[in-house]
């Protein structure tokens, strides 16, 4: 395929960094992860293609953004499922090597919560994209979203903070640390 197809073709190259980015994550994703993933590669690519065969190919612009937030609430939500750890709970593993009953329940607490979070931007994205202007779609899109993102982890981490304790937390560059040395796999 000629870049100068993908340029011209904004869903194509969407569907082509889609696709990148599922096969850089599904190589470092475990096996029982990777049925998740691809169910997810697969609504996305099924959308992108309702989206450019029903109408202009530039209403492609518009699915990154649910895309996106769907990927990582299936991410989240995966690790919910009966047999799993919960992501935010493997996280904490990565900061303390054991973790009380007390916080156990709290870190699925917080997947929960990630995942109806993430669940609400998707359709919120998708909503906004269906029946907002064009500038209001995409102030969502492009900065309230991440705000909200924001507000709802440094939300989170001041209550854990104030019910768990500062002591008990690792710096953010040891937790960075140890994550990338875990790789995407772990998680």
């Amino acid at each position: 395929m000629h870049l100068s197809v993908i340029l011209g073709r904004p869903d194509i190259g969407f569907a082509v960094l889609v696709a990148l980015i599922m096969l850089h994550v599904l190589w470092h994703t475990s096996a029982k992860g990777r049925f998740y993933l691809w169910t997810g590669a697969l609504a996305i690519l099924v959308g992108l293609t309702v989206v450019t065969v029903r109408w202009d190919p530039t209403h492609a612009l518009f699915l990154p953004p649910p895309a996106i937030s769907l990927f990582f609430c299936l991410l989240f939500g995966k690790t919910l499922l009966p047999g799993e750890e919960p992501l935010v709970t493997r996280i904490a593993r990565l900061e303390r090597d054991e973790l009380s009953p007390e916080l156990l329940a709290y870190t699925r607490r917080v997947t929960w919560v990630w995942a109806g979070f993430l669940l609400l931007v998707t359709l919120e994205s998708i909503l906004m994209a269906i029946y907002a202007s064009v500038e209001t779609w995409s102030l969502f899109a492009n900065v309230l979203n991440y705000v909200f993102i924001g507000a709802l982890f440094l939300g989170e981490y001041v209550y854990r903070i104030n019910r768990f304790g500062r002591a008990a937390h690792a710096s953010l560059r040891r937790m960075l640390s140890r994550i990338g040395g875990q790789g995407i796999g772990t998680l």
